[in-house]
């Protein structure tokens, strides 16, 4: 969400190429084997509809709370750092387990583009 300027779900792109590149991405972190079967048929069940769906539901949960505003506050900085962390540690993690990832190793480089990082 960083990297479309932590929008509101109601203002958001379903069909924006960078929604469906992070959709492909919680994809594929989903599929880990870590996750096993669950995972995968989480991973079956994820699309742009439904990551927006649940995305949506936890904004509607959280009222009167503005989660997109909360989010944009809380995940910056160390936060923001720590699930990059976190996401260099799955993309190791697929490719010791000989499923290497595309769209996610890709989300993270568009990140650090945006933020002024080198992976």
């Amino acid at each position: 969400m960083e990297l479309l300027g932590w929008p509101a779900m109601k203002d958001l792109d379903r069909n924006s190429n960078l929604w469906c590149l992070g959709t492909a991405a919680v994809k594929e972190l989903r599929s880990l084997s870590l996750y096993g079967e669950a995972g995968r048929q989480t991973a079956d069940a994820t699309n742009e509809d439904s990551l927006f769906n649940d995305f949506s539901g936890m904004a509607q949960t959280a009222l009167p709370l503005d989660q997109a505003d909360f989010n944009r506050y809380h995940h910056g900085g160390k936060v923001s750092k720590q699930a990059q962390d976190h996401v260099r540690a799955c993309i190791k993690y697929a490719e010791d387990d000989g499923k290497p990832l595309t769209a996610t190793p890709e989300l993270l480089r568009r990140l650090e583009e945006k933020l002024g990082r080198s992976a």
